[in-house]
């Protein structure tokens, strides 16, 4: 590779396997498509620019990157970049932190509790976490759907975390945060990530146990997902996680992975091949009665619900892309950044996982469903 530097040469290696994709050779990508739960490869050929614009989308900057795609029944996958600071490969298996992305899981586990009639959708909050901090009136809808009065606290958060970066924060220290002073009014859309933090406390009360081992036995041992894991207070990112680049703050490939002050606020790790077999199952009305399942992809909805972006101006309809629906989601949080969509009348599904919060994520997933838009009918 001659004089090449290692963060250049990792993409080489990426455009290597897509060249191995294209003449029939199986690659390590295709070969974890293959095991995804209802994601086999299909016998057309996979996306073949997908590993080419994922590599020039990660370009030079530090950090990596994975992608996959449902579209018309094919799965493809791409990854680019390394994984931490010694330069390993990312793999499709390779766990990134979530931030807001992982608020759909959050969403259904809740519902499926709507489901067992443990939780009723439209009963007050406070019925189930009296000290809860949210609007007097606000329910279990309006919580899903981020509008419980619930401000946005995370810039405090991440104040406090920058004093002491290897303090880990519980849910209810996150909670805590929230003065009860300025809470809003219920019905009233806030993006406050403190919605999805009360949710799984209001999980945590109604099941007397750890939302973490409530997700794996009712999402992640289920569906087989391998890299999906829920990060508490003072634990450490499981190994092989991506280490996050944040520049700004001076972390730098394999730092983030001692601090569990910014893990904790991030809540949750996964893989693109985690989320997608977790998408793929909700569009199919896998995980849910077909009553809760039909609330989540209600298409008159506006806005922010249920774990999912679906206002027209933002991620939901993404634009002037035809009239297929999509629901959708996006994270920018400290060293990393993310984005996913998916259809539930096609079951077609965007997810892109990155470890350098200045890649962004959005513009390739509208880039992606922009040519799945464009092909003729």
């Amino acid at each position: 590779l001659g004089s090449i530097t290692r963060h250049q040469a990792i993409p080489l290696l990426g455009r290597e396997l897509a060249s191995d994709a294209l003449a029939g050779q199986p690659t390590p990508a295709l070969a974890a498509c293959a095991a995804l739960p209802g994601l086999a490869v299909a016998d057309e050929q996979p996306d073949r620019d997908l590993q080419e614009r994922l590599d020039a989308f990660v370009g030079l900057v530090p950090g990596g990157a994975a992608a996959i795609t449902v579209h018309d029944g094919v799965t493809s996958v791409a990854t680019s970049g390394i994984l931490d600071d010694e330069g390993g490969p990312v793999a499709p298996e390779t766990p990134f932190l979530l931030g807001p992305l992982g608020a759909p899981m959050t969403a259904v586990v809740v519902l499926q509790l709507v489901d067992d009639g443990r939780i009723e959708l439209d009963e007050r909050v406070k019925a189930y976490l009296p000290d809860a901090p949210v609007a007097d009136g606000a329910t279990v809808r309006h919580l899903l759907d981020w509008r419980a009065g619930i401000p946005d606290t995370y810039g405090q958060l991440i104040d406090r975390t920058l004093r002491d970066l290897r303090r880990g924060w519980s849910r209810q220290e996150q909670a805590d945060l929230i003065d009860p002073e300025v809470v809003g009014t219920a019905g009233e859309l806030q993006w406050s990530i403190g919605h999805e933090t009360v949710a799984e406390l209001l999980v945590e009360a109604v099941e007397d146990k750890d939302f973490g081992a409530v997700l794996s036995e009712r999402i992640g041992e289920p569906l087989g997902l391998t890299s999906t894991v829920d990060i508490e207070r003072d634990e450490r990112l499981p190994p092989g996680t991506a280490a996050g680049w944040e520049l700004d703050l001076g972390l730098a490939g394999d730092s983030q992975r001692e601090l569990a002050g910014l893990q904790t606020l991030d809540g949750r790790a996964s893989s693109v091949t985690d989320m997608a077999t977790f998408l793929r199952a909700l569009a199919a009305g896998e995980l849910l009665s077909t009553v809760s399942t039909d609330v989540v992809f209600d298409e008159s909805a506006v806005s922010f619900g249920m774990g999912f972006d679906t206002h027209e101006a933002g991620l939901g309809h993404l634009g002037d892309l035809g009239t297929r629906y999509y629901l959708s989601n996006g994270n920018l949080i400290s060293g990393y950044s993310g984005s996913l969509a998916v259809s539930p009348e096609t079951g077609d599904l965007v997810v892109v996982l990155t470890s350098n919060d200045d890649l962004p994520t959005w513009e390739f997933l509208h880039q992606t469903v922009s040519a799945w838009a464009s092909e003729p009918e």
